[in-house]
């Protein structure tokens, strides 16, 4: 008996609203009432839903926790594997495999099927989020919405979109802006949909950070996980979180260990040479039109917007005005 995951209806929620992920409706359907339950409560606390009304097709994502484990499609070739994650594709599907968690993708189909263990219950959350992160990226790229491994926050509308690989600081930096008022977005997986109005959007809640960061905001929790921590920001700055909001610049940081910072303007064929890692593996598989789509979307993005390279040294990391300070030098950040 299957059941659809239905949000209770609230002022917030109401009944005929439609749960939706970067403005595309989502419809979660599980193998029982009683996972259906569960699910409804955890895709409140882990991922950034929206509520609307339904403007497109939606995207189906099956769930399990029992029966029907899946199994990669037979000519599927692996392209990942570390440790017990791993990736393989077909022309038109996917398969993935991560701790406590396997799927199997349709991107052009807009459906997967996704198999949680009882075990990916109990771990963090955003651990338990990557699974989903995963099926949401590779099933918007098909609705022209791109994923980067970026962090992102917005003042007024429009947003900072801080790109680059683990320990770069990209997410240090979003988190000392958004303790000094900015609005958040995305961390760790930001979502670009280009056009006349090119937008930003994020995926899950929460912010991963380096643990250096809690000493100088004590105010942030402290749940580990891996070798971060991780913060669940609405309870710590509420009616803080945006939807979506416009790019006005893209930040590309590296953490030099020097005592104070500076920024320095990247062309936009540097800039978009840096994008491409933090696309990772979406853009070097799949179908090559949504390759060729993912790389016209960041040629884009670094056309439209000014790119700068962000040389972070201590000062700014936990002091979000230094940081203001240093942008607004350069006409960053400004209201608009």
């Amino acid at each position: 008996m299957t059941a659809l995951v239905s949000l209770p209806p609230s002022a917030a929620h109401p009944a005929d609203a439609v749960p939706a992920v970067a403005g595309v409706p989502v419809l979660l359907e599980a193998e029982s009432p009683a996972l259906a339950e569960r699910l409804a409560a955890w895709t409140r606390r882990g991922l950034a839903l929206t509520d609307g009304q339904a403007t497109e097709a939606p995207l189906h994502i099956e769930v399990r926790s029992r029966a029907g484990r899946p199994a990669p499609p037979p000519e599927a070739i692996e392209i990942v594997a570390i440790g017990d994650w791993r990736m393989l594709c077909s022309r038109d599907r996917v398969f993935a495999c991560f701790t406590h968690a396997q799927g199997v993708l349709s991107p052009a189909a807009g459906r997967a099927l996704l198999w949680l263990a009882e075990d990916w219950w109990r771990e963090p959350l955003k651990l338990q989020q990557v699974p989903w992160l995963c099926t949401l990226a590779w099933l918007l790229r098909e609705r022209d919405r791109f994923a980067l491994h970026a962090s992102a926050v917005a003042r007024n509308g429009t947003g900072l979109l801080f790109a680059g690989e683990s320990g770069s600081g990209k997410s240090s930096s979003a988190l000392s802006l958004i303790h000094a008022g900015w609005d958040w977005l995305a961390d760790d997986v930001a979502l670009f949909q280009p056009g006349d109005t090119p937008h930003l959007h994020g995926i899950a809640r929460g912010f991963g950070f380096h643990p250096a960061l809690a000493e100088r905001l004590p105010a942030l929790p402290k749940e580990p996980t891996a070798n971060k921590h991780f913060a669940a920001l609405d309870g710590l700055y509420p009616g803080r979180r945006v939807a979506a909001c416009r790019p006005a610049a893209v930040l590309l940081p590296r953490v030099t260990g020097q005592a104070t910072s500076r920024l320095s303007r990247a062309s936009p064929a540097a800039a978009l040479l840096a994008l491409l890692p933090a696309s990772g593996i979406l853009l070097a598989s799949g179908t090559p039109d949504r390759a060729q789509a993912h790389l016209r979307a960041l040629g884009g993005l670094v056309s439209a917007v000014p790119a700068y390279r962000l040389h972070a040294g201590q000062d700014i990391f936990g002091n979000g005005a230094a940081l203001e300070a240093l942008l607004a030098v350069h006409g960053v950040g400004r209201p608009g």
